[in-house]
């Protein structure tokens, strides 16, 4: 970017020095008007921009309070819809404007998310109220009005319209039994009607006599969050107690409507303790507000799950990723997850009949295999998790399916009606929605027999107020649809297709795929993570025989650690909560340390001394080494052992153990200690200085002998010398005798020579 003319450099000393001359009073002129140009046109736009925003902004809105849900054509429809609007009631009208009949499923989600009709839909049968119509407008912006239909075949309306509604000519015959989509919208009559806000209901027509009504179940997820902190205290979240309660009131209200539980058991854990904590005599109100509300919610969830059209199903304690699992063979991991949700479950006191399985994300071959060799028959999943239906199938088929290979039944979750609950909007609007396509379902692409449909809310979905009480209130007085729980659903619903193709001979089974998508990669285990945490929890477990409430605790943990959706950090703190309190437990023993203990004999009892500071008893392992550990293969110790490893408990306090010792020599030597938990994880180490001042019978002996080797040979030596002494002086005197001469003054004869 080039820089400002003040800035730039001048090109020479010479330009510098010259004087500047004035400028011409017109071109200053023409700069000042320019400047003034500049900023009103700035202040224009700046006046201008909230002015086209005004503009842009919506200017009123309508929206879907209440309807009736189930039409005949002998009672008609209530509609009532919420009007907001800056444009005066005077110049604004309610448009109805009904279509006729849907046939294909297809067109029904076109009407639904696109709110395009095709041409043969459109019927252009659409009447306008003004919202000054008498009896229209209510309290709070509410519209109510009545909608009534003519009787089929007949060429216009057959009774007056109410002055609130209209009457509309159903182009039809005999029952007119379907589904037809009825557009809302709110029109400005000031500016040539333009439409400022419209929306799509349905208006479902059913038939006098249902056959085999659709079954429909509804599974929601209810304590997906953890509800503990990786210390093990209880964290519940408000939202799940204001859930819990929010359900309970609304399945006691519509007894005639079932609902599916796939409860979390770490959320009733986590209520159990919060409301069995015990808080000190001077406990703070928080503390005992918060202590009665976990009370609260603990039995209203157990009163939730009595109801007999409430159907708690069976989960893994935590939401988890059961094809991560089995991708990184995790496979006790996936037992201990199903295990232990199944024992929760049934401590909450649910009625022990046969659960189906709720898998709360895709699954694999591998997950499926998992699941039933712990005992499962019948398996829920998402509709992401499953293969597409053959080309070859003569009709759509809404029931379960079976998987090769695998004795389980599966069912997935229908991908359409998943979007009612995971999109944005109106609620009421998305609930009437999804009983609409329920029916289009039941009228036009439900073959023969038994059929049904499931439906799984993703985990993190909490229900508003206005959606569950419209959808549970359509469901108890539909008349094409039948309310069901899942062990209902597969009880009622054979697996496959009873709708035998042209030619075939016999009713086929269906059998699909389970796939576990694109989950298998994006939620990989720390499996080195997991393992580390179970070997420190079984230290644990033999390390506190008497904590069985701590172990249990943190075998949750770690459960809970494996939860999908965790950060690095958050699945850290919970699998590393074994590992710190395995460590705070060794921190709380210790050897003696730097002591010297003297022995005089070569077989002596020497006390250990074993300091503890834990509040409970600990079972530890004291194992005994001459050699350093890891080299005692290699090492040839001084000392024997009559035993290598002590089992104690340890009080709090000090602790003596006697060990029996035997020394092959008198001097110094180590004993090495470590204190172990009794599967053998070292939980403390330290060594001891052993010094022998007794002598040993070897030694003595040796001693005995070389004293008696000293005195014989000292004896020899003595005899020797006594024996040459002797020997001297008889020689000497010898030697005199020969020298002297004979006697007779003869001549002595001279000596012999040796022959030698």
């Amino acid at each position: 970017m080039a820089p400002s003319p003040q800035f730039q450099r001048p090109s020479g000393r010479r330009t510098m020095r010259k004087r500047r001359e004035p400028r011409p009073r017109g071109r200053a002129r023409a700069l000042l008007a320019g400047l003034l140009g500049l900023i009103g046109s700035l202040a224009a736009a700046v006046e201008l921009a909230p002015a086209a925003g005004a503009a842009s902004a919506p200017t009123g809105s309508i929206s879907l309070v209440s309807q009736t849900p189930w039409v005949r054509t002998t009672a008609g429809m209530h509609l009532d819809v919420s009007v907001d609007s800056t444009v005066p009631a005077a110049s604004l009208e309610v448009q109805l404007t009904l279509y006729n009949e849907l046939t294909r499923r297809y067109d029904f989600e076109q009407t639904t998310y696109q709110n395009q009709f095709p041409t043969s839909y459109v019927q252009g049968d659409s009447v306008s109220l003004p919202l000054t119509t008498k009896g229209l407008l209510q309290a709070g912006g509410i519209a109510a009005m009545v909608i009534r239909l003519a009787p089929p075949a007949v060429p216009g309306p057959a009774e007056k319209a109410p002055s609130n509604g209209a009457v509309f000519s159903l182009p039809c015959t005999a029952t007119c039994a379907g589904v037809y989509p009825l557009e809302v919208s709110l029109l400005d009559s000031s500016a040539g009607y333009a439409t400022l806000s419209q929306f799509t209901t349905y208006l479902v027509v059913v038939p006098p006599r249902v056959v085999s009504p659709l079954r429909f179940c509804f599974v929601l997820p209810l304590g997906a969050s953890p509800a503990m902190s990786a210390t093990g205290d209880p964290t519940v979240p408000a939202a799940d107690e204001s859930e819990i309660s929010q359900l309970e009131g609304d399945m006691a209200t519509h007894p005639n409507s079932s609902l599916s539980l796939a409860l979390y058991p770490q959320l009733s854990d986590a209520l159990a303790d919060a409301a069995s904590t015990p808080l000190p005599r001077h406990a703070s109100r928080s503390a005992l507000r918060a202590r009665s509300a976990a009370q609260r919610s603990l039995a209203t969830l157990r009163q939730l799950v009595s109801l007999p059209n409430v159907e708690a199903e069976q989960t893994t304690y935590t939401p988890v990723d059961l094809a991560a699992m089995a991708g990184e063979h995790l496979t006790t991991e996936e037992a201990t997850q199903v295990g232990v949700g199944r024992a929760s479950l049934a401590a909450l006191g649910a009625p022990s009949t046969r659960r189906p399985f709720v898998a709360s994300m895709p699954i694999g071959p591998g997950a499926l295999g998992a699941l039933t060799n712990a005992g499962v028959r019948e398996v829920l999943v998402p509709s992401t998790s499953v293969s597409t239906v053959p080309v070859s199938w003569y009709f759509p088929v809404w029931a379960p399916f079976r998987v090769k290979g695998s004795p389980a039944v599966v069912d997935a979750s229908d991908a359409e009606l998943e979007r009612y609950v995971s999109g944005r909007g109106n609620p009421v609007l998305r609930a009437e929605q999804l009983l609409a396509d329920l029916a289009i379902v039941y009228f036009v692409e439900q073959p023969p027999g038994n059929r049904g449909m499931t439906l799984l809310a993703p985990g993190n979905w909490r229900p508003s107020q206005s959606f569950l009480s419209v959808l549970l209130a359509g469901l108890s007085s539909s008349p094409v649809v039948r309310s069901v729980t899942l062990s209902q659903f597969f009880d009622q619903v054979p697996p496959g297709s009873d709708e035998i193709p042209p030619g075939a001979t016999a009713s086929p089974i269906l059998y699909r795929d389970v796939t576990p998508g694109a989950t298998l990669k994006a939620n990989s285990l720390p499996t080195g993570s997991i393992a580390r945490a179970r070997v420190d929890l079984a230290a644990l477990e033999s390390l506190l025989p008497a904590h069985s409430a701590d172990i249990v605790t943190l075998d949750r943990l770690v459960l809970i650690g494996e939860t999908v959706g965790l950060t690095g950090p958050e699945r850290a703190a919970y699998l590393g909560a074994p590992g710190r309190r395995l460590r705070r437990a060794a921190g709380e023993i210790s050897l003696p340390h730097g002591r010297t203990i003297t022995i005089t004999s070569l077989s002596a009892k020497v006390p250990i001394l074993v300091s503890s500071r834990a509040p409970t008893p600990l079972a530890v392992d004291l194992r005994l080494s001459g050699c350093p550990p890891g080299i005692a293969g290699s090492c040839s110790s001084t000392v024997s052992l009559r035993r290598h490893i002590y089992a104690v408990v340890l009080q709090r306090g000090n602790n003596t153990i006697d060990i029996h010792l035997s020394a092959r020599s008198s001097g110094d030597f180590f004993l090495y200690l470590q204190l172990t938990a009794p599967n053998g994880t070292v939980l403390t180490a330290d060594r001891l200085q052993i010094r022998s001042t007794a002598i040993s019978g070897v030694a003595i002996l040796l001693t005995v002998a070389a004293a008696l080797f000293l005195v014989v040979w000292w004896g020899r030596s003595e005899l020797r010398r006594r024996r040459s002494r002797a020997a001297v002086p008889a020689a000497t005197a010898e030697g005199t005798a020969a020298a002297s001469p004979p006697a007779g003054g003869g001549r002595a004869a001279p000596p012999i020579p040796s022959s030698s």
